[in-house]
């Protein structure tokens, strides 16, 4: 079943490939959600990577609240 093309409406946004939907249904929720966990836990770190090499000047509580900022998508939060 292909997916129609108004679930995913911009071009970075490709339907899945068939053989990933079927891996993921092959594994236990508890395997899925690890998988899930470990990739928020990369773009955690990416981030914080990222924004440190940008503003090493930061104290750890504004890093924090950068990393914050930008995993969220809301740049008003904690100000």
């Amino acid at each position: 079943m292909k997916p129609s093309p108004e679930k995913y409406p911009f071009p970075s946004h490709k339907a899945p490939d068939p053989r990933q939907i079927q891996a993921w249904r092959r594994m236990t929720g508890a395997q899925r959600l690890e998988i899930a966990f470990q990739a928020y836990q990369f773009a955690l770190d990416v981030v914080r990577l990222t924004e440190r090499q940008r503003h090493p000047e930061l104290s750890e509580e504004e890093l924090a609240w950068r990393v914050t900022r930008r995993m969220q998508g809301d740049p008003t939060l904690g100000r």
